[in-house]
């Protein structure tokens, strides 16, 4: 029977899912992935990772930990969820509403980046 290693030893697993708005996948909507713990943007990511397929479909590779995901649609609705990502985590969906209180905060403030400390 394979084992399956602890959180703090595996490096990165996959955030996968997909955005619907109106009941229909979502394409080109972005998503921005932020730490529940510190509101900071993970450095590691994949610009392209940042945007959804033709069928709404996403994929992130992540370290294990608790995000908050916030996917903003073409017509700037908007939806967010907070996900605890692990090895064995479930795809996740999220459902755009229009309702831009997060996009005008991200737009005004802006994302926040972590620095590692290597790269100065």
């Amino acid at each position: 029977r394979a084992q399956t290693a602890p959180a703090s030893q595996v490096a990165s697993v996959a955030l996968t899912g997909r955005v619907l708005l109106d009941g229909v996948p979502a394409e080109g909507a972005v998503l921005v992935v932020s730490s529940v713990d510190t509101g900071l943007v993970p450095d590691a990511l994949d610009p392209e990772s940042m945007f959804t397929d033709a069928t709404g479909a996403f994929r992130m590779e992540l370290a294990p930990g608790n995000y908050r995901v916030l996917a903003v649609g073409p017509d700037r609705s908007e939806a967010s969820l907070d996900v605890e990502l692990s090895a064995d985590s479930d795809p996740v969906e999220l459902t755009l509403a229009t309702d831009p209180k997060h996009v005008q905060d991200f737009l005004q403030n802006g994302p926040r980046f972590e620095r590692s400390e290597d790269a100065q």
